[in-house]
């Protein structure tokens, strides 16, 4: 049977550190054995392959700006037209230099699972503009709480909204309609 198991199932998992340690240990004896057959590596192991090619290859590196755009959610946002805040799933954020562009559209660039984090802004044609701390923390620490609160928020107006109409008192116009819709009773001989 596929769905068959043993009494004892999941209770003996070891713990993730020594798992990570001997998956390691596993990893580093196979890239150091030697007699390896692969036309790259002629005969060698694949850690003296690797060894050999990164002491040759150019190695770059990426910039600040390609760090920052890792893993990044982005949304576009106005700032508040009076003084440049710029609010996000409930969290305000802001630096004194966002006054200056008060009330103009910016690519706010944030990381969805730290929300309390500070974002970084972008004008819409892709410029940096700077960083901006959170200021009020008085929304969601995560991009999916948001969404789920907003999905939820969804379905219970949804729900009201039928309520409402289920509910909703009928005209005289809709009590005649109902009543000429139900035909008296044949009389019965």
């Amino acid at each position: 049977k596929p769905d068959a198991k043993p009494e004892n199932y999941g209770s003996t998992a070891i713990d993730i550190d020594r798992f990570v340690a001997v998956v390691g240990e596993g990893v580093a004896e196979h890239n150091a054995r030697l007699g390896r057959l692969s036309p790259t590596v002629k005969g060698g192991s694949f850690d003296e392959a690797f060894a050999k090619s990164y002491a040759t290859a150019p190695i770059r590196r990426a910039t600040a700006e390609q760090r920052r755009l890792w893993l990044m959610g982005q949304e576009v946002r106005k700032l508040h037209a009076g003084h440049g805040r710029l609010t996000l799933h409930g969290n305000s954020y802001w630096s004194d230099w966002m006054s200056e562009l008060a009330g103009t559209k910016i690519v706010a660039r944030f990381d969805p699972e730290h929300l309390h984090d500070a974002v970084s802004l972008y004008a819409l044609d892709g410029r940096y503009l700077g960083e901006a701390a959170c200021e009020v923390a008085a929304g969601f620490f995560d991009a999916s709480s948001a969404q789920a609160a907003a999905r939820r928020k969804g379905q219970i107006n949804r729900a009201q909204k039928r309520l409402a109409k289920a509910l909703a008192p009928l005209s005289a116009k809709d009590i005649a309609r109902g009543l000429e819709e139900t035909s008296a009773p044949e009389p019965e001989t």
